[in-house]
């Protein structure tokens, strides 16, 4: 099974409760020509209203970066949907997705960007258009805070391990 990792950023704060159930729902609506498919929380934090998510996809056979891209545009947007759904006292229900970027696990430095699409985002009530443009805001925003150097095939030496309650 071939493992691609997703980083997003949302730009409001998520439980971590939140993050776990609705990884545990992905399986179950990912359907297509991926075959067996999992997912896994690897990572979370929320920093200054923000929130981090990392998470681990299986697919039974590497795909091209267009599928990928849309695969995980497409987990996106269930995993927001999940997490509002499995909100409690409190919590949010709304999530604001801000960026989202994915790579093969081994291949920490061939990083595709993940463009998820803004109109079903805003039907939803996780985008507003007239600040997501242009998307370079964004990254210059963000890259205040995380600005990877360039590294060579196998520089970047990363451990994972899945979360669990």
């Amino acid at each position: 099974m071939e493992k691609a990792i997703v980083q997003a950023v949302i730009e409001v704060p998520m439980a971590r409760r939140q993050a776990v159930a609705a990884v545990k729902e992905l399986p179950y609506f990912v359907t297509g020509s991926f075959g067996e498919f999992t997912a896994e929380l690897t990572g979370h934090s929320n920093l200054r209203g923000l929130t981090f998510v990392e998470l681990r996809l299986g697919v039974e056979e590497r795909v091209d970066n267009v599928t990928l891209g849309d695969l995980v545009s497409s987990v996106m947007v269930q995993f927001l949907l999940s997490a509002g759904i499995a909100a409690q006292d409190g919590e949010s229900e709304e999530f604001l997705l801000k960026w989202t970027e994915v790579f093969w696990e081994g291949q920490e430095n061939e990083v595709l960007l993940v463009a998820v699409n803004q109109q079903l985002l805003a039907f939803l009530g996780g985008a507003r258009a007239q600040v997501d443009q242009p998307p370079t805001l964004w990254s210059d925003f963000l890259s205040r805070f995380y600005d990877p150097a360039e590294h060579p095939v196998g520089a970047v030496k990363v451990t994972r391990e899945p979360i669990t309650f």
